[in-house]
């Protein structure tokens, strides 16, 4: 419940810092975060934090189907 609280309590305030900026204070953040994203080093960056949470949830998958009590298959 504290998470939901917490996320919506931010969400509002984003709302209203952003509504009050306007859409020129919009467009300057737009420009930036496109430079930031089109930037080889955060491009690699990305695609090697991409394939560490893959190669992690694969491993959180085994280990929790090695948890599980098997049971008979159904008919």
């Amino acid at each position: 419940m504290g998470f939901k609280l917490t996320f919506l309590v931010g969400f509002a305030a984003g709302y209203v810092a952003g509504a009050a900026a306007g859409r020129e204070r919009y467009e300057q953040i737009k420009g930036v975060s496109s430079k930031v994203a089109a930037n080889p080093a955060v491009q690699k960056a990305t695609g090697t934090v991409g394939s560490k949470a893959t190669e992690l949830s694969k491993t959180a998958k085994d280990k929790a189907a090695d948890k599980l009590p098997s049971s008979p298959r159904p008919r």
